[in-house]
Order: C-alpha cells, then structure tokens, then sequence
C-alpha cells in the first residue's frame, strides 16, 4: 500500500515538471517572438516614421512668419510756421513828402490788464488831433504775425471804443491767448478814403495777464 502512494506521488510530479516545461517554453517563445517585433517594429518606424503604427509620429513642421502690419509714417498735420511778415499789408508806407498826418504820442504803447480776463489780447487807444483832442471816423487796421499763429489782419473805426474817448477804438487780436511776441505786428491809421495817414508802428505783446492789453495813442501831427 505504501509503495503504490509513492507511485502516485512520484507520476504527480512527474505531471508537475512536465507543466512546469511547457510554461517555460510558451513564456520563451511569447518573449521572442515580442523582441522579434519590437525590431521589426522600430526598424520599420526607424524608416517609415508617419506610419499609423506610431504613436508619436514626427510633427509637421511649419515655418512661421511674424507679420508685421505696414503703418504708414503719419502725416504732420501742424500748420506750417509762417515765415516773417517782410511787407506787412499794406506795402506803401507814408512819409513825409506822402502823407504822414499821425505819429504814436510819446508815452505810448503801455501795457493794461484787459477788463475782460486772460482769455485774449487786445489793442486799444485814440485816435487824437492836433490839439490833442479825440477824433472819430479813421480806420484803424491790425496786420502781421505773432510767433508761429496765423497771419492776422483786424480793423476798427476810431470813435467805436468809447470806454477810452470820442476817438476810442479796440481791437482784440484774433482768438490768440497771451503770449510773448516780438514786434511781429503792425498798426497803422487810414483816412476815409483808405489812404495812409500814419506809419506801420511795430510792438511786442506779452504772456502776462496784467498786460494783455497793449494802448497805442496815435496824434496828429501835420495836417
């Protein structure tokens, strides 16, 4: 009875290595076979890299540009600086032998503030006789350029400002806030019929608010 168990026990291992051979072979040939085609796999995707079987096929390269939005250089829109009033309007200038009937009275111009603020520049004054006395009726007319603003060109009638006398006139110079300018404007006194009676007097305004009015007195002088 004994020897039979030990036949038995001995045919079950026998069974057991036999199983135990066989698994290692399978396990050998399933890893060979996988090494075969990992080769075969990487020596293919080595060759052929988009193939389907990648996984991380190569990228597509594409060239990219930086774009850069032509700007046109911009237009200056600043208005051109006029140049010096070389014949300030208008071109004949009276003399002596022509016409000189009014000269700016000694003591003027002077400077005022201007009743009305800081806003704007003025001109004003009278227009005064031989015996010192106010005159109405004489055209009274502002021309020439203060820095780089617009040429100006302003006229009043004596008698017309009569804040300042009979002959009073004002001229405000244009929408130009105060500022320093020197000598770039003209004054001069016509006659009715538009002819000349005084020179072209030239004088400076000032950025001061306490003188944004410059008073000119002209006087005549011969008849």
């Amino acid at each position: 009875m004994e020897t039979k168990n030990q036949e038995n026990e001995q045919n079950n291992r026998h069974d057991r290595g036999n199983k135990s051979g066989w698994g290692y072979i399978f396990v050998s040939i399933f890893l060979l076979l996988s090494t075969v085609f990992l080769i075969i796999f990487f020596v293919y995707t080595f060759f052929v890299p988009n193939n389907p079987l990648n996984p991380f096929p190569p990228g597509i390269e594409t060239e990219i540009y930086e774009v850069v939005e032509s700007v046109p250089s911009p237009t200056s829109t600043k208005t051109p600086e006029p140049t010096a009033t070389t014949k300030p309007f208008p071109d004949v200038i009276p003399t002596l032998e022509t016409g000189i009937l009014f000269e700016v009275q000694t003591g003027t111009p002077f400077y005022l503030p201007h009743q009305s603020g800081c806003s704007y520049m003025y001109v004003a004054g009278s227009i005064l006789d031989l015996n010192g006395e106010p005159v109405a009726g004489y055209t009274v007319r502002l021309s020439g350029v203060i820095n780089d603003h617009p040429e100006i060109l302003f006229e009043a009638v004596s008698g017309s400002a009569l804040q300042y006398s009979a002959g009073g006139f004002e001229i405000q110079i244009g929408e130009i806030a105060p500022v320093d300018g020197q000598n770039g404007i003209y004054l001069q006194l016509f006659l009715e019929d538009g002819t000349p009676a005084s020179p072209m007097i030239s004088f400076s305004t000032s950025g001061d608010c306490n003188r944004n009015m410059i008073h000119i007195n002209f006087i005549q002088v011969r008849n």
